[in-house]
């Protein structure tokens, strides 16, 4: 994940027989805050100064971009290079976010499934969010004004919600006829679930009608292309990795694919494609997306070096190990042979356990790529080594969890019932009935390192295979069985992960730390130095560098009004990323600072990938 801390653009709507017609995506609207390009201010002059403060450069900015006359906008020129930072609101009190998401449904209108369509037109919803997106700016409103502006807000969201509603109950009913006329409680889970999936996909049909074609996302496509073809560079050029690390991350890099925020259904991203400010790398399905909150409000190029950079850190080598050791190899088949119509074997699964030790042996010889670095990347010194009894503890505690929660909820007893009975006496057919990969909405989801589902596995295999005639002693020897083989899956997994580990347990009693946030700045930064070095003229180089990190900057808050006392807060809670004004100083690695030739006017600690 890279961080948590718009371009805004125009459609005329014309209303001819109940269609809506879009103009170009650039033209204006009311409302819509969009200044001229500006020359570049008098206090921003150090862009083509000789050698500038680093640091100093990175805080003049922010002042600029939140001082009382851009409030998180601005936009101008360098050379022939425009740069925009849209993370103010609208003349019209919009964030340029919502702003922008907004607009873009109404340009995006066209690509949208047609039977929502349907249901929006018959609620005016364009006419009416035009209006609203048009609305005047709070200050020229009467109190009137101001209400009906709160149920113009109110309505929209309901006629939305209320569309998506509506198509998700018609494309059952056509592919279950009869369905909407099923009393609620007596819904069969399949269909529940087949709703559920369909509400998904539909989301995922919006997001990608909203953004695929959209010049921002276009651009984040290009970028990404070509930060891809930059990480081989530079992985290629780095001399003092050991080869076959090299080709390791060239492989890695080059298999990871980008993804329309919200156009995976198996992935909750709904915040992700309206406007949330962030990215992700999706580590099991080698996957990045960069949300609709960043890529219209910013440049995106170190967004896209750091998620990159995680499908090189130590948390998907430790994924990838995992999954094609001997004993994922076996997880992987009884998942398989649990989850479908193949017969069980339950030799199989005998066999398993008596080789469970020694399969899951081979996580020790699990070795961390660059050790040294990424030892250095923690910022604090840690208790070593982790004893047993502590591995052994914490392998316990985290079953039972596990356990509990699915207890709680009746998972258990949903795997070994083979119906489901109904508030009118009748039954339905279980769909998790010996099936623990029932337990999400698609089966793909069930990866069996997961904890509850690496359980359900075990439990479901020992109550499949139990020849105890007792039924209540054999679900809880089931239970107990599964979770002594949890318990000693758990234990290896967390000492596989060791002093690297992202647990939280782990990182508050003071035996880990996780390298990934700071290992994807420090390569992304690398990669982000070629980027910036492309630049000829130094002016431009700066100012790429400073657009792409706006979202460092802090609008007015106790935060930045009292900067020291916010350092000592936040060790007293768990976050991955350094606090912003150390992150500001990480950001400036000696790579970066020769890029942009200005010198160090702050301490620091770097890690240097050297010779391992």
């Amino acid at each position: 994940m890279w961080k948590k801390p718009s371009r805004l653009l125009s459609v005329i709507l014309c209303l001819l027989a109940a269609c809506t017609t879009l103009q170009d995506h650039d033209s204006s609207t009311p409302g819509e805050r969009n200044p001229e390009k500006q020359e570049i201010p008098e206090s921003l002059s150090f862009l083509h100064s000789k050698k500038p403060p680093c640091l100093e450069m990175v805080r003049k900015f922010c002042d600029k971009l939140y001082s009382p006359e851009n409030q998180g906008s601005m936009s101008f020129t360098v050379g022939t290079t425009n740069f925009d930072v849209k993370m103010g609101r609208t003349e019209n009190d919009f964030l340029q976010k919502d702003y922008e998401f907004m607009k873009s449904k109404l340009t995006g209108w066209k690509r949208f499934p047609r039977d929502l369509r349907a249901s929006l037109n018959s609620h005016e919803f364009s006419r009416k969010l035009r209006q609203y997106l048009s609305r005047t700016s709070p200050q020229k409103m009467t109190l009137q004004n101001r209400m009906r502006t709160l149920r113009d807000e109110d309505e929209l969201s309901f006629i939305w919600n209320l569309a998506v509603k509506e198509v998700v109950l018609s494309r059952m009913e056509k592919q279950y006829p009869g369905y909407s006329r099923i009393q609620e409680d007596l819904v069969p889970l399949e269909l529940k679930y087949e709703a559920q999936r369909l509400g998904r996909m539909l989301k995922a049909e919006i997001a990608i009608a909203i953004w695929s074609n959209h010049p921002n996302w276009k651009m984040v496509e290009s970028r990404f292309e070509k930060i891809k073809k930059t990480y081989v560079d530079e992985i290629q050029s780095s001399k003092q990795l050991p080869a076959d690390l090299q080709q390791k991350w060239m492989n890695r890099v080059e298999s990871v694919r980008l993804i329309v925020p919200g156009s995976d259904p198996q992935i909750d991203m709904e915040d992700c494609y309206k406007n949330e400010s962030n990215a992700y790398y999706f580590r099991e399905k080698n996957e990045i997306t960069v949300c609709a909150g960043d890529f219209n409000t910013e440049e995106i190029d170190q967004t896209l070096a750091h998620e990159l950079a995680h499908a090189l850190d130590l948390g998907r080598s430790r994924y990838l190990f995992q999954r094609q050791s001997k004993f994922g190899n076996h997880l992987e088949q009884i998942k398989e042979k649990s989850c479908s119509s193949k017969a069980f074997s339950c030799q199989d699964w005998d066999t398993m356990k008596e080789s469970f030790g020694n399969s899951l042996a081979e996580f020790q010889t699990y070795k961390a790529d660059l050790p040294e670095f990424n030892t250095c990347l923690q910022d604090k010194a840690l208790k070593t080594p982790i004893p047993d009894e502590y591995l052994t503890r914490i392998a316990k505690e985290n079953v039972d969890e596990t356990l509990a929660d699915l207890a709680q909820m009746n998972i258990f007893l949903r795997v070994i019932s083979p119906k489901i009975p109904l508030m009118n006496g009748s039954s339905q057919k279980n769909p998790m009935y010996l099936n623990p990969c029932a337990y999400y909405l698609w089966q793909t989801q069930a990866h069996p390192f997961e904890d509850d589902m690496s359980l359900l596995l075990f439990f479901t295999a020992e109550y499949r295979c139990s020849k105890e005639p007792v039924a209540a002693v054999r679900f809880k020897i089931a239970i107990d069985r599964a979770k002594d083989l949890q318990e000693q899956f758990v234990q290896a997994k967390v000492g596989m992960e060791g002093v690297y580990s992202e647990r939280e347990r782990l990182v508050t009693d003071g035996y880990s730390v996780s390298p990934a946030e700071r290992f994807a700045d420090a390569i992304g930064q690398r990669v982000f130095s070629r980027i910036l070095a492309a630049e000829q003229d130094m002016g431009v180089r700066r100012a790429r560098y400073l657009f792409n990190n706006a979202w460092l900057c802090r609008k007015p808050s106790l935060q930045k009004l009292f900067p020291a006392e916010a350092r000592v807060q936040k060790n007293y809670y768990v976050e991955p990323h350094s606090e912003i004004v150390q992150r500001q100083k990480e950001l400036l690695p000696d790579e970066i600072q020769e890029v942009l030739q200005c010198r160090q006017d702050f301490e620091s600690h770097q890690c240097v990938m050297g010779d391992q």
